[in-house]
C-alpha cells in the first residue's frame, strides 16, 4: 500500500505545483472550498442545536413537573417521591411561573415571574454562569425582593443593577368573577443574565419563590419542580416513565419538547444542508478527475515504461486511484482547516455584528460545535467521491498498450 501511494505522488508531482496545471488547482480549490462549507454548516447546525438546548436547561433543567393546582406541600414530599420514581433523577427543585406585566421609567411590558426555591436551584439549574451585569442573588433589601432580568428587559427598560421597578399581577376577584384585582410590587435588579434564547431574554424575571408567591397571592402553592438527570439525553424516556407514575392531573415535560418544532426542523436542515453542500463536493471531485483524465494522457510514455517493465493494468488502476485519493485528501486536510478559520471568522463576527435576529433566529448567538461524527461523515464522503470519480482516468490509463505509449517517447 505504501509503495503504491509513493509511486503515485511523485508520478501526480513529477513537475512540481505545475503537474495539475491551471484548471487541475482550480479544481482542487473548489474541492476545498466545498469541504469547509460543509464543515461550517455541520458546525453552525450543532452549535445551534446545543445552544438552544444549553438555554433551555439551564432555565427550566432537563424535566419539568407541573402539579395539579390541588396538590400541595402537604399531599407528600414530591422530592422524595420523584427520587422513588426515577433513579436518574440528580437532584429537583421548586418553581413557581406567574405572567405579569412590567413597568419601569413610563414603559410596560409582558413579563414571566419565575420564582426559585433559594436552597435548590444551584442542584438543578446554572443560571448563575449566565450572569453578565450585577451578581446572581435572590436576597432582600430594605424589604425590597432582589430579582434577575434577562439582557433584553433590561436593554428596554433602561436598567442597570441595583435600579427598581414594578410588578404587576392580575388576581382574580372574589366578589366579581369577571372582573380581575391588580397586586403590584417592586423588585431591585441584582443582575443582569443572558439566558442565551431571545424569549427567555425579552420576558423572564427571576426571584425567590418567597416574593414570587407573595406577589401572586398563591400561599404556599408552586407551579411543581425542575428537575436535572444524570443524561440529560435521556430525557424524554424519563418523561414518559414519570408520566405513567406519578398519577393523574401531572404533567411531564423534557427539554426537547418545549421546542419541539426547532429541534425537528434541526433535524432535518441538517441532512438538507449535508445534501445541497454535497453537491459542490461533487462537482469539485469530478472536476479535479477530469484534470487527472488529461494528466493520464500526459502520462503515456510513463505508463507505456510501466507496462513495459510488467505491471498489470490492476497495478495502473491503483497508480492512478491513488492520486484521486491523494487529492481527496488533501482536499479534505485543506477544507478542514479552511473551516476551522471560517467558523472563527463567524464567531468574531456575531461579537462584532447581528448576524442572528433573535426575534427571527430565537438565538441572537450560537457557539460552533464541530462533532466528530459530521466531519467523519463530510471525510468519509468526500473520499468516496473522489476514489469514484477518478475511476474513469484510472481505467483509460490501464487500457493503453505498452507499445502505444512507447510510441509517444
Amino acid at each position: 500500500m505504501k509503495f503504491w501511494a509513493e509511486l503515485s505522488a511523485r508520478l501526480l508531482f513529477r513537475d512540481g505545483l505545475k503537474s495539475l496545471g491551471l484548471t487541475g488547482w482550480i479544481s482542487f480549490a473548489g474541492l476545498v472550498i466545498g469541504v469547509a462549507c460543509l464543515v461550517v454548516s455541520m458546525a453552525v447546525v450543532s452549535g445551534f442545536e446545543s445552544t438552544l438546548q444549553r438555554a433551555v436547561s439551564d432555565l427550566t433543567g432537563h424535566l419539568q413537573v407541573l402539579k395539579p393546582q390541588g396538590v400541595s406541600d402537604s399531599d407528600g414530599d414530591l422530592h422524595a417521591k420523584l427520587q422513588q420514581l426515577e433513579p436518574d433523577t440528580v437532584a429537583s427543585t421548586r418553581v413557581l411561573w406567574v405572567e405579569s406585566v412590567a413597568a419601569a421609567k413610563g414603559k410596560i411590558s409582558g413579563a414571566l415571574l419565575q420564582g426559585l426555591d433559594p436552597e435548590r436551584w444551584q442542584q438543578v439549574l446554572a443560571l448563575d454562569r449566565r450572569v453578565i451585569a450585577g451578581h446572581f442573588d435572590l436576597g432582600s433589601e430594605g424589604g425590597i425582593a432582589r430579582a434577575m432580568i434577562g439582557k433584553g428587559l433590561a436593554k428596554k427598560f433602561e436598567l442597570q443593577p441595583g435600579d427598581t421597578f414594578r410588578v404587576v399581577v392580575p388576581l382574580a376577584n372574589d366578589y366579581d368573577p369577571n372582573t380581575f384585582k391588580r397586586k403590584v410590587a417592586t423588585f431591585r435588579v441584582a443582575g443582569i443574565l443572558d439566558l442565551g434564547k431571545y424569549e427567555f431574554d425579552e420576558r423572564l424575571i427571576v426571584s425567590s419563590m418567597a416574593a414570587v408567591q407573595e406577589v401572586s397571592g398563591v400561599g404556599t402553592r408552586y407551579s411543581g419542580l425542575l428537575v436535572r438527570l444524570k443524561d440529560y439525553t435521556k430525557a424524554r424516556e424519563s418523561a414518559g416513565r414519570l408520566s405513567l407514575a406519578m398519577g393523574p392531573g401531572f404533567r411531564v415535560r423534557d427539554w426537547h419538547e418545549l421546542n419541539e418544532n426547532i429541534f425537528e426542523a434541526i433535524k432535518i436542515e441538517r441532512v438538507v444542508l449535508f445534501f445541497v453542500i454535497l453537491i459542490i463536493v461533487l462537482a469539485a471531485a469530478f472536476n479535479v478527475a477530469s484534470s487527472l483524465y488529461i494528466s493520464v494522457i500526459q502520462r503515456y510514455p510513463d505508463i507505456g515504461i510501466f507496462k513495459a517493465i510488467g505491471m498489470s493494468p490492476r497495478d495502473l488502476i491503483k497508480v492512478f486511484s491513488f492520486q484521486g485519493l491523494i487529492l481527496g485528501l488533501a482536499g479534505c486536510l485543506t477544507g478542514f482547516a479552511l473551516g476551522g478559520v471560517l467558523g472563527l471568522a463567524f464567531m468574531l463576527g456575531q461579537n462584532l455584528f447581528t448576524l442572528l435576529p433573535g426575534s427571527v433566529y430565537k438565538l441572537d448567538h450560537i457557539d460552533l460545535v464541530f462533532r466528530f461524527w459530521d466531519l467523519f461523515a463530510i471525510f468519509s464522503v468526500t473520499m468516496i467521491i473522489c476514489g469514484l470519480a477518478t475511476l474513469a482516468p484510472a481505467r483509460q490509463g490501464a487500457r493503453l498498450s505498452a507499445v502505444e505509449g512507447l510510441r509517444y517517447e
